[in-house]
């Protein structure tokens, strides 16, 4: 009997976890690892999609922000604590609320001194110290702040090539190369689309093994 019972608990927390799996990959957008026309289109265009070039300057502002030291922390996860590593994306911890002053707004950039790493910022967030805060001027869609770290990030030779004093003239004077639309403004839409389509390439094996696992698991438990 106590088997019996083993059994069909666990058999409930396969079905429940089977559940949480599928909810999870819907919501995530993960469920469907099929490219559109329109995202097969992206990638063929890589190489060759009309770039405008771009003052980092016109585009952000790089700004100081407040530090704090671990000991001035408290409990929770509402907020992240930014530090200059670069494992785990520049956090090196969660705090709750510290006060209102320091907190850093997220959808904009954290940039770890002496690593000279960009992070976008899911959430808002704390610094320790020799942590600048890179901040739009444009608007920028969560999706295509990929694409602008990749291109954020790719300048980290050069910015580490100065002493930390000159890292934010050295910043606004850097010219990108972004896509351009017909009419000359940056497309955006591109920039969604190719993120897009490397995501789902980049989950299409995970994609397909929790499809097997879940087909599996739901077939014992059928059973």
């Amino acid at each position: 009997f106590i088997a019996e019972l083993e059994a069909e608990r666990v058999q409930e927390l396969e079905a429940e976890r089977v559940q949480e799996l599928e909810a999870y990959l819907k919501a995530s957008g993960f469920d469907n690892y099929e490219l559109s026309e329109e995202e097969e289109n992206a990638i063929k265009a890589v190489d060759t999609v009309k770039l405008g070039e771009y003052r980092l300057g016109t585009l952000f502002d790089i700004e100081n922000t407040l530090s704090y030291n671990t000991d001035k922390l408290v409990d929770g996860a509402e907020y992240d604590y930014v530090t200059r590593t670069s494992a785990n994306q520049g956090i090196s911890q969660t705090t709750g609320f510290v006060n209102e002053d320091n907190i850093n707004a997220s959808g904009i950039w954290s940039l770890g001194l002496l690593s000279m790493d960009f992070f976008y910022r899911c959430k808002p967030w704390y610094a320790g110290q020799f942590v600048r805060k890179i901040i739009p001027k444009i608007s920028i869609s969560e999706k295509a702040a990929h694409f602008f770290s990749t291109i954020l990030n790719r300048q980290k030779p050069i910015l580490s090539s100065v002493l930390v004093r000159n890292v934010d003239e050295t910043f606004r004077n850097i010219s990108v190369r972004l896509p351009q639309t017909a009419d000359g403004s940056i497309d955006f839409n591109f920039m969604e689309t190719l993120i897009s389509a490397i995501q789902k390439l980049v989950i299409k094996d995970v994609v397909k093994y929790a499809d097997s696992k879940i087909g599996a698991t739901k077939e014992v438990i059928s059973k």
